[in-house]
């Protein structure tokens, strides 16, 4: 609906909207009575695809807009506003700083520092860059997320046009018969059968890319687990089963229930990456950084109570270790942290050998 300002106010210094979602109009949002006493307030909407996102007809009264999403993480359009490519504003008495940088609005202007994003809590959702395709706000790469913050790319995903078949992905039409996958020497796959991870069975359904905003790998961190990173690729594809709900966490610390290899006890060190309940597949290899943990290394996919012992061993140096090859994954330390490059996100620990009697 399109709002104005003054409707149902009997205290205009009290005066709020607070709808959720303001789309489609012009403008979304308005004043026109000449009210010297101004105050109006408004937080924590959508304005997007309107003609004007607000319009104040009124010069002696203000509007605070700020904490609002404006259809762009530039912010609305206005001149003070250098670079905004947003809904429009009409005037300079319309206060919109600071305001949300994602649809889901998890995230401020306030919350990037030069190329990092606070996500505290809530779903951080990207702007859909074409269809199939999330991009980060320019100039970003790094999250710091946090136990309750999620990345939402549930309204940006695509599913196959029939099981196995076409899917739209950054805008193209891509049979899953023949996907390629793969950084540096790519290889063609069929993902149009179920593939394997640790036993479990994957059917590719769903898929979106997810580009940085900055060209550089997405660096994931979560506030609560320093000690964890992981690193996606710019323009790699997130590849789902039809069950997956669209979202991504960041690395969390998990429980090391279930069955360790044998020979092995499952460690201290056991963190959880992606979307509890899915495995989620990825294009180009990702990389997890397990600070500390030096040794054996292994994982338990989502719906397992099996772990599985990662056998190879990356190739290359830890600073730039290979690629396993699809769906796999591989394991080097230089000997104090220990990286994973990897195809999926599961589960991940590491794996204590069991210590025999003399």
């Amino acid at each position: 609906m399109t709002s104005r300002l003054s409707d149902g106010a009997t205290d205009p210094n009290a005066a709020a909207i607070d709808f959720g979602g303001l789309q489609g109009f012009a403008p979304g949002a308005w004043n026109g009575d000449a009210n010297t006493l101004g105050g109006f307030v408004v937080h924590n909407n959508s304005f997007a695809g309107n003609l004007n996102g607000i319009w104040n007809y009124d010069n002696n009264s203000s509007v605070d807009a700020s904490n609002n999403w404006w259809g762009s993480a530039t912010g609305p359009t206005f001149a003070s506003n250098v670079g905004g490519t947003g809904d429009k504003i009409s005037t300079s008495t319309i206060a919109y700083d600071p305001w949300y940088i994602d649809a889901g609005r998890a995230s401020l202007n306030t919350d990037v520092s030069g190329a990092g994003i606070t996500i505290s809590s809530g779903n951080f959702t990207p702007s859909e860059t074409t269809d199939g395709e999330v991009t980060l706000p320019t100039g970003t790469s790094d999250l710091t997320m946090s136990d309750t913050s999620v990345l939402d790319f549930s309204a940006s995903a695509n599913s196959a046009a029939t099981p196995g078949g076409n899917i739209i992905i950054g805008g193209v039409t891509t049979p899953l018969s023949s996907f390629t996958v793969g950084d540096g020497t790519p290889s063609t796959v069929d993902l149009s059968v179920p593939q394997t991870v640790g036993g479990q069975s994957v059917m590719v359904d769903k898929a979106v890319q997810l580009s940085s905003g900055s060209t550089t790998p997405i660096v994931i961190t979560n506030s609560a687990l320093p000690n964890v990173s992981a690193s996606i690729p710019d323009g790699t594809t997130i590849l789902a089963p039809s069950g997956w709900n669209g979202t991504i966490a960041p690395p969390k610390a998990a429980s090391g229930s279930g069955n360790a290899p044998s020979g092995f006890t499952v460690g201290s060190t056991v963190i959880e990456v992606g979307a509890t309940g899915a495995v989620l597949l990825f294009d180009k290899p990702v990389t997890l950084t397990l600070t500390g943990v030096t040794g054996t290394v292994g994982y338990r996919p989502a719906n397992s109570t099996s772990w599985t012992q990662i056998t190879t061993a990356c190739s290359g140096t830890y600073a730039n270790p290979g690629s396993p090859t699809f769906p796999g994954e591989c394991a080097i330390s230089d000997g104090t942290n220990t990286k994973i490059v990897t195809y999926h996100f599961t589960t991940f620990g590491e794996m204590i050998p069991d210590i025999l009697p003399p």
